[in-house]
């Protein structure tokens, strides 16, 4: 239907088009022909006809004229559209043409659409998009004339001579223009890669004598604007065609020597678009007849290895402290005593400045060198990018459910009393959390929701309609959407001639303002995923847009995919807002999850008469604003009530009269924010087809559609799951709070009598480190505080060597608390291969669950394609093993036969030996030496697009509540002790892992107030408004107290009572 209505608009346009540039000139002929003269008029003729009396035959001629000039001024414009589509190339802009050609573009556009079927959704765009296709062959190399004239080519121009050249084999959907803006950073220049190549022989073995016409296959030479001198130093490239039994391994084997290095062509040529049309995003998946890019080694100058000592030492390790929350002095914060100190050798030599840029990504270097996994390189594993779960949500929903759980774990640990640990899913609610975290793509909705904000804030500066999306499209680096009619957008949407698909790449988000974009009402609340194509992709509809979605087939299929739905649109980012009202199902919903979008409904009742009462006040309201639409009423930001959409979803048939008021709603203009989903056929073309599980259908794309669902079940433990989250119930208290909190009143109490009285209120002023010490009566060895009490019977009690704490020469050292870094192993690893090793690693240091062949390959490749991951998982446990190498004695760290581990350290297993007994039985040393070896939230930036990691969310909430215990206790012993400065070090950890801690920050405040560094209180107090705002949460009433008792010029003594 879409398709034969495009195709209409196309013919009506094509008949305008006809019209305009043959008709009106015949009708004007016909009408002017006579008034028109038959030749030049003479100066004399001129002269009478201006100064006879006018009969009305002047002013007729005048009007001709303009009404001549006026469809010469059209048709220039009409005839260079077309021209320029025709080229597939934009349109020139030509000056004081600005009003036709905005006329005649889309004229032009709709005309083109009786020529162009209806998007496909397919992975590729159309053949007429002028959007830069990856490159399918490219290799750079410094050219001189001689170059060009030994290949054939004709020689370029005199100045390109010292400029660098790239030859590119052109694939499907390339055109000079793609080319020119893709390498010479212009597309209109390209003329000047159509005369550098003008007479080569093509692919097909035709002459390139038009530049509308490059065949697939044909390679170009294309002059860069780099200087041959940047790249001249560069290895040449090798273009490899793929044969029938051809891998990576084997091509590496034959170019490169060494098939292990595969991984570097599949780098080289990643995202390539290969003969089949797809792209490379798989090693293990190269189609005959691709072209890859191959980069040989280059021999290079012999270079002095380092002697052998200096290969093997270990690099020095320097806990650093969180740049977030650090203290407001350039004061170095106290170190642990000299004998709990980890020892630091010295750092490894710095490599030679002449070494090649290849030879230092080389993985032969010393081995002692740490390997930071804190970004995500590709692997030999299968595509790790999640796309729905087993119980069928998709990333999009997976998403916004973990978002919505790590919301209430904030809130939880904010909730948390001190060593208490958080409530964590179990079982068969602990595996739904966790292929939610394998499959979500956080990343993707932040990207998507940017790229959406900036063109409504486009079409806000310039004043022009925000466009009416139906359906859109989101891959694995690109977002499409699929327009109304066709439209101009702005950088970085890169559109087709047709403009009516615009695609935005992940990359592109650069020029985007994320901080201005965030006061920008969100354009598209309402679009939500229907589920994938064929292609994996997500296929995503604005239900405003559409008005209403049918999910026609069995009703218990049609509920999966109603509660799939709303629970993406519950926890949506892309809505600023909206409401989800459910007609007779799942009661339960907004129960759980508490997002106050979820409104239930036994039954319709008088639902369509409240939203006919909407819809006519939200009229009047964008009436009264002077707004045409909705669209204009939020790029605006005027008529804010009639933003927020209310989309109802129907589980119940209904009667004919609400069957007529719904369609009124969904119909009548201007449309309103109202949207409907319907189990059945009620109102719309709109229908997601299940009669035949093994076809769904999109109508009326004709799309075949994997849709998104959530079964029974899934939908079961995923509420169990967000429910664990909404209460605060610790399930283990290792450390009494009663203890603490005896602790805190004894310090106070003893802070009472050692401090000045007579201090003046509005002058605070911190005692004396003799004032806290000793008294008229006591002497300073004769009076025992909480602290040293406590310590003293630590030291009782405590075994005579203390833990050691930090990496030990000889020893592979796994770093968690903070970025994920292994340093001291044995071996050696490929850089491309550490990330993922590392990751199995942690996995099986730190898991507490038998570890058996399956539950390795279901935490470390999740969305693996293959149920048998032996071919992967093999190979991984193989390095993993030569990486880490053996033990003084022979043996093997990682054993042959099973996954157990020996020999290895690790920084967690130190902290918790460290801090195993109850804190305030452990001395104030080796609680410092503990938190020395925390760099940082454990496991921080190890989640890249969240492929990894997903499995460790339960140690990683663990660790933060020991930490953050750990810090409260130092840092209150550090403020019994005056040692302000080191007392703020120890916060500003704790800050740094667990911001939402007010506790922590009301110490962190304290500390600075009573070392009279204003600047360092106000500082402090600011960033702790800012994150509870961030956090959308009022201030703890302690909070408010605390600080406006500080206001008042409380002192220290006072102000500790109230932490």
């Amino acid at each position: 239907m879409m398709n034969f209505t495009r195709r209409i608009l196309g013919v009506l346009a094509l008949l305008v088009l006809t019209g305009l540039l043959a008709g009106v000139p015949l009708l004007l002929w016909w009408i002017t022909a006579p008034l028109l003269p038959t030749g030049l008029p003479s100066l004399t003729q001129i002269l009478a006809a201006l100064t006879a009396r006018d009969d009305g035959t002047l002013i007729s001629v005048i009007l001709t004229i303009i009404a001549w000039l006026a469809w010469l001024y059209l048709t220039i414009a009409l005839l260079v559209e077309i021209w320029a589509a025709i080229r597939r190339v934009p349109a020139p802009r030509m000056p004081g043409f600005a009003l036709p050609q905005g006329a005649a573009s889309r004229l032009v556009g709709a005309a083109m659409l009786a020529f162009i079927a209806a998007p496909a959704l397919a992975g590729t765009a159309n053949a007429d998009t002028t959007t830069p296709q990856p490159i399918t062959t490219t290799s750079v190399t410094a050219t001189t004339p001689t170059d060009a004239a030994d290949t054939g080519t004709p020689a370029p121009a005199a100045a390109a001579a010292a400029r660098a050249t790239a030859t590119h084999t052109v694939g499907p959907g390339d055109s000079l223009y793609s080319l020119a803006a893709t390498y010479l950073g212009d597309g209109d220049r390209w003329p000047e890669i159509f005369e550098q190549n003008r007479g080569i022989t093509q692919a097909n073995g035709a002459r390139l004598a038009d530049p509308d016409l490059i065949v697939d296959g044909t390679h170009l030479t294309i002059t860069l604007d780099t200087p041959a001198a940047a790249v001249a130093s560069s290895a040449e490239t090798i273009t490899h065609t793929v044969g029938p039994d051809d891998s990576l391994y084997d091509i590496a084997e034959t170019h490169l020597g060494d098939g292990d290095r595969y991984m570097e062509i599949f780098d080289d040529n990643q995202g390539i678009t290969q003969a089949n049309g797809a792209r490379l995003t798989d090693p293990d998946l190269i189609v005959n007849g691709t072209q890859l890019t191959i980069t040989p080694d280059t021999p290079q100058p012999p270079t002095l290895d380092p002697t052998p000592a200096e290969a093997a030492e270990p690099p020095a390790v320097t806990p650093s402290t969180p740049d977030a929350a650090t203290p407001a002095e350039d004061t170095a914060a106290p170190t642990p005593p000299a004998d709990q100190t980890p020892s630091t050798p010295p750092t490894t030599p710095a490599q030679d400045p002449t070494t090649p840029s290849r030879a230092q990504a080389d993985p032969r270097r010393a081995a002692a060198e740490p390997v930071i996994t804190d970004t995500i390189d590709q692997d030999d594993t299968d595509n790790m990018v999640g796309v729905r779960a087993s119980f069928g949500v998709g990333a999009l929903a997976a998403s916004g459910v973990v978002g919505l759980i790590a919301s209430r774990r904030f809130f939880q640990r904010r909730q948390r009393a001190r060593g208490a640990q958080l409530a964590m899913p179990e079982g068969a609610a602990a595996a739904v959390e966790f292929e939610l975290r394998a499959v979500q793509n956080p990343l993707a909705i932040e990207e998507v929701d940017l790229a959406l904000r900036g063109l409504a804030q486009h079409c806000r500066d310039t004043n022009t309609a925000l466009p009416e999306i139906r359906v859109a499209r989101l891959t694995g680096t690109t977002f499409e959407i699929y327009t109304q009619e066709p439209e101009q957008l702005p950088a970085p949407w890169i559109g087709t001639a047709s403009g009516m698909l615009w695609s935005y790449h992940s990359d592109d988000d650069t020029q985007l303002d994320r901080d201005a974009l965030a006061e920008i009402p969100a354009p598209y609340p309402s679009l939500v995923c229907l589920g994938q194509d064929l292609e994996d992709a997500h296929i995503l509809a604005d239900l405003e847009a559409v008005g209403s979605i049918n999910v026609d087939g069995d009703p218990a299929d049609a509920e999966e995919i109603l509660a799939a739905m709303a629970i993406e649109l519950a926890t949506s980012s892309w809505a600023d807002d909206l409401t989800v009202t459910i007609v007779g199902a799942f009661p339960e919903m907004e129960d759980v999850l508490k997002t106050g979008r979820i409104r239930y409904l036994p039954t319709v009742g008088r639902l369509f008469d409240d939203l006919q009462r909407r819809a006519q006040s939200d009229r009047l309201a964008m009436q009264l604003d002077d707004a045409p639409d909705l669209h204009h009423a939020r790029v605006t930001a005027v008529a804010p009530s009639t933003w927020f959409p209310e989309v109802v979803m129907l589980t119940q048939p209904l009667t004919p009269t609400q069957q007529h008021q719904l369609e009124g709603l969904l119909t009548e203009l201007p449309r309103v924010a109202i949207a409907s989903v319907a189990i059945g056929t009620t109102a719309g073309e709109w229908t997601i087809n299940l009669h035949d599980q093994n076809n769904v259908i999109l109508e009326p794309l004709g799309l075949a559609l994997i849709p998104q669902r959530i079964t029974t079940e899934g939908y079961r433990r995923v509420l169990e799951v967000v429910d664990v989250a909404n209460h605060a119930q610790p399930i283990h208290n290792e450390t009494s709070p009663d203890i603490i909190d005896t602790l805190l009143d004894d310090a106070t109490d003893w802070l009472h009598h050692h401090t000045n009285p007579d201090a003046p209120a509005d002058q605070p002023t911190a005692p004396e480190p003799t004032d806290l010490h000793q008294d008229d009566h006591t002497t300073q060895t004769g009076h025992t505080t909480p602290v040293e009490a406590a310590n003293s019977q630590q030291a009782a009690a405590a075994d005579p060597a203390a833990p050691i704490l930090g990496p030990v020469a000889g020893t592979p050292y796994l770093k968690v608390l903070g970025t994920v870094e292994l340093e001291g192993a044995d071996g050696v690893v490929e850089p491309n291969r550490a990330a993922r090793l590392t990751e199995y690693l942690a996995y099986l240091a730190l898991t507490e669950d038998a570890i058996t062949a399956r539950s390795i390959d279901d935490a470390i490749w999740p969305n693996r394609s293959k149920e048998n991951n032996s071919t992967t998982r093999d190979p991984a446990t193989s390095r993993l093993r030569k990486w880490l190498g053996t033990m003084a004695d022979g043996q093997l760290r990682l054993d042959v036969n099973t996954f157990q581990l020996t020999g290895v350290d690790c920084d967690w297993h130190q902290f918790e030996a460290a801090t195993r007994a109850p804190l305030t039985k452990i001395s104030t040393e080796q609680l410092a030496a503990a938190i020395s070896l925390v760099r940082g939230t454990p496991f921080k930036s190890a989640a890249v697009r969240n492929l990894y990691y997903a499995w460790a969310e339960p140690i990683q909430q663990k660790m933060i509540s020991r930490i953050v215990d750990v810090c409260y206790e130092l840092a209150l012993r550090q403020l019994v002790d005056e040692e302000w400065l080191a007392c703020e070090h120890t916060l500003a950890t704790g800050i740094d892992i667990e911001p939402g801690d007010e506790q922590l920050w009301r110490m962190r405040i304290l500390a600075a107030y009573a070392r009279h560094n204003r600047g360092a209180v106000n500082e402090a107090t600011s960033r702790l408004f800012a994150q509870l705002e961030g956090f959308d949460c009022p201030p703890e009433p302690e909070t408010t107290d605390f600080l406006r008792r500080l206001d008042e010029g409380a002192t220290v003594t006072d102000l500790m009572e109230m932490i």
